[in-house]
């Protein structure tokens, strides 16, 4: 049992070890927070573990709290320092995009098309934009209930849930 324990501890310091040395090495030579957080992947050998799978926490929430920690809260977007609220943000990305219905009907594609991520994106801006929108609340209900399914992560679904909920 001691020998079980060691060895879970062990790897766990390793996983956790990966993920701050390439934070580091990014932040070091400049990268910025959104670059690092798409680049940064924990070691796939570990990964694979029982005991560090996805299920509870999802490695890139580790990468956010670290880049946090050694970088504030800034993520380098400077019309993020002090933005237009997200529904006036939206309000514009609906008007670009020609309105609500062309936000739904490309969110729809990209469902389709399986990028669940980015259809997210689209979801969130035309509910922002005009809230009371149906077919808006159901794009974001119907793409939130995908990530759902998509993610093993647990912290990740009740977020991806929430959302969902609200949109009902």
């Amino acid at each position: 049992m001691r020998d079980a324990v060691r060895t879970v501890l062990t790897d766990t310091a390793r996983y956790l070890r990966v993920i701050i040395d390439q934070v580091l090495e990014r932040l070091n030579a400049g990268q910025s927070p959104e670059e690092i957080f798409h680049a940064v992947e924990p070691e796939r050998e570990l990964s694979i573990y029982p005991y560090l799978r996805e299920r509870y926490d999802h490695p890139k929430f580790i990468v956010r709290n670290l880049l946090r920690q050694w970088s504030g809260w800034w993520n380098g977007n400077a019309a993020e320092l002090l933005p237009a609220t997200w529904a006036i943000q939206a309000q514009e990305i609906a008007a670009l995009a020609g309105g609500v219905p062309a936000l739904v009907k490309r969110g729809r594609i990209l469902i389709e098309q399986g990028n669940t991520v980015l259809a997210s994106h689209l979801a969130e801006w035309a509910t922002r934009a005009i809230p009371t929108d149906r077919d808006a609340q159901a794009l974001k209900r119907d793409v939130y209930a995908k990530r759902l399914e998509e993610t093993p992560a647990m912290m990740a679904k009740s977020i991806f849930r929430a959302a969902m909920n609200d949109a009902r």
